[in-house]
């Protein structure tokens, strides 16, 4: 009897010992495939050339055996994609100098498959990573931030634009890979013609990038930006005689080393953040019924009327305080001035960005775009169920939807039946822009 209570206790205090703090969260769980054993069998802290964390981290991932499946193994810390994970291991590995020929073993081994960085899904931190979709680790970025971090291309990036029940499509977006690792993506919804949103849509990346060689300030690069678009409009319409009374809204997205994200925006395109399976409004409409908007307006001597239908209108003419072009309206205070904001992506717990025109969100409410894409194989069917989905609900405008995918794509899938109100408040039937 003695010798069970002691063997007990010697069981209850090695536990004790090996137990997972809040600060060790940040250390990633790697798929060590070189053991042979299903079920990893607790080591020896000085047996492995781990640092202490990582150690504890191994020692516990190892008490929980590994189901299989036909998508891959179901661990501890979420589903894991087939495949060779050991290349991500240097990123763990890196931070301690004792491991280098280990790390260097790792790295010979996996460059036997593969030239390129390579995706995994077996990260603590991102959660369970969706294996619909194949983002690539970026090691340097990475090691940096001491979480997993994917790669974001524009070619990961789904888009949709139709016309409607419109004759003309002034709809216009921007997907692109800047240099220094940097996307943009970015959606103009053109009014009055489309000679402005696109001349934006031709000039944007030249832009950005002659201020990215200015600033190293993302959101000040957006400002400017936005203001050189605009004069450099305003001398064309004026030069050419063209697009004089023509406007865009414009909501521009840099996303800089997978990490940064900043936003800029006029107009009431909309870019929304999925976190933890719920809409995060990254933008606001510049409509004329802000308190602000609103007296920016009077007092540059414009006028802010209410139409039959509840629209606050500029001059009766334009639904939105800010844009780029208006010409015959900046006078009477609808200025090109953008709103910016930076946030931090994180990938554990951002699904996806969203950027649409108000052809989908005039229709859609936040929850709805979010339940729609959530429940989408791969960011190009999302798109296009987006725009389809806004069609069917009498949306008679241009539609356009772009949807960039985050590290917890597919975390929050549900298969939930989806409701929509389709009252007179939602009918695009009365949704013009202009009086």
């Amino acid at each position: 009897m003695f010798i069970l209570f002691f063997r007990c206790f010697i069981n209850r205090k090695y536990l004790r010992m090996h137990r997972i703090f809040p600060i060790q969260k940040r250390v990633v769980q790697v798929n060590l495939s070189y053991f042979n054993s299903t079920v990893i069998q607790p080591v020896s802290l000085t047996s492995f050339p781990f640092s202490t964390a990582t150690k504890r981290k191994e020692i516990q991932g190892s008490l929980f055996p590994v189901q299989k499946s036909l998508y891959g193994s179901n661990g501890r810390f979420g589903w894991r994609k087939k495949g060779n994970s050991d290349s991500f291991l240097k990123a763990v590995l890196s931070s301690d100098s004792t491991t280098h020929d280990t790390a260097v073993r790792l790295q010979n081994d996996s460059n036997e498959n593969e030239s390129k960085q390579q995706s995994d899904s077996n990260f603590d931190t991102l959660g369970a990573w969706d294996n619909r979709i194949d983002l690539p680790i970026m090691m340097d970025e990475s090691i940096k931030h001491g979480t997993p971090i994917p790669r974001v291309t524009a070619a990961d990036v789904g888009c949709s634009t139709i016309l409607g029940k419109r004759i003309y499509q002034e709809d216009r977006y921007v997907v692109a890979d800047l240099l220094n690792n940097i996307l943009c993506v970015a959606v103009f919804d053109g009014h009055g013609g489309s000679e402005c949103s696109e001349f934006c849509a031709q000039n944007l990346e030249r832009l950005l990038l002659d201020h990215l060689a200015l600033h190293k300030d993302l959101e000040a690069v957006l400002h400017h930006t936005f203001l050189t678009l605009h004069s450099l409009y305003a001398a064309w319409a004026t030069e050419n005689n063209k697009g004089l009374r023509a406007g865009s809204t414009a909501t521009v997205c840099l996303l800089r080393g997978g990490v940064e994200l900043a936003v800029g925006h006029v107009g009431d395109s909309r870019a929304i953040l999925c976190r933890s399976g719920q809409p995060m409004e990254l933008t606001y409409d510049h409509c004329p019924s802000v308190t602000s908007e609103k007296a920016r307006i009077q007092q540059s001597g414009g006028r802010v009327n209410v139409d039959n239908i509840g629209r606050y209108l500029v001059n009766e003419a334009l639904n939105m305080s800010r844009s780029i072009g208006d010409l015959h309206l900046k006078q009477y205070g609808v200025i090109a001035l953008p709103d910016t904001r930076s946030i931090r992506v994180k990938h554990g717990k951002d699904a996806f960005l969203l950027l649409n025109t108000d052809g989908v969100n005039f229709v859609l409410r936040n929850e709805e775009t979010c339940n729609i894409v959530n429940n989408a194989e791969i960011p190009a069917r999302a798109a296009e169920l987006l725009t389809e989905q806004a069609l069917s609900m009498s949306s008679e405008d241009n539609m356009t939807a772009l949807v960039i995918p985050f590290g917890s794509w597919g975390k929050y899938t549900t298969s939930a039946s989806m409701f929509y109100s389709f009252g007179i408040g939602r009918d695009m039937n009365k949704s013009s822009r202009f009086g």
